[in-house]
């Protein structure tokens, strides 16, 4: 536990880990275009680029059957996903293009632990796309992404990430090729 402390401490500012290199994708709903967004831009960067994606869950669905753990104790999991064949977010972000997949399991209490886990193994000159709807409270990303349907039912979530947001996009309308990453920072 102390190294994981330690670690925490290094990468902490004002209760804000700063992670330039990462892109971060949230959503206000369910069904809104997160992972659809997420595996269509590490498919254009990933061309040309080291990248690593991130997928994060509140729920804890238990051992992930085409995954390695890479951390697990009674309140967080962190795997890396090794297939592409499943149909699940982690599995199309592999077969997406990323060189490194890892699939995070934690409530929000746990989200820091688990990013001063995740963060060293992850060189900052990759781009580093993630989906996670809480990780924006702990986080500073390089550009942070916010997807939302119009007239839909499902629209209560994350609406206090609203002003946090560089980009919000309505009904999948955005072009991917706007999105590069150079000299280990993303730009539009």
């Amino acid at each position: 536990m102390w190294e994981i402390e330690k670690i925490k401490t290094n990468y902490m500012q004002n209760n804000t880990v700063n992670w330039p290199n990462m892109l971060l994708v949230s959503g206000t709903g369910r069904d809104v275009g997160k992972t659809t967004f997420a595996c269509k831009l590490i498919g254009s960067i990933s061309k040309n680029q080291n990248t690593a994606a991130i997928k994060i869950t509140p729920h804890m669905h238990g051992q992930c059957n085409s995954c390695t753990i890479v951390y697990k104790n009674k309140n967080i999991i962190v795997t890396e996903e090794k297939s592409t064949t499943y149909d699940k977010d982690s599995s199309k972000m592999l077969a997406a293009g990323a060189q490194k997949v890892y699939y995070i399991q934690t409530d929000d209490s746990n989200i820091e632990k688990a990013i001063a886990i995740i963060k060293p193994m992850i060189p900052n000159n990759w781009a580093v796309i993630c989906e996670s709807g809480a990780l924006r409270s702990f986080i500073k990303p390089g550009i942070f992404v916010l997807m939302s349907i119009k007239n839909s039912k499902n629209t209560e979530k994350n609406i206090d990430k609203i002003p946090l947001a560089d980009f919000r996009f309505w009904d999948y309308n955005y072009k991917i090729e706007d999105f590069k990453f150079d000299n280990g920072a993303w730009v539009v």
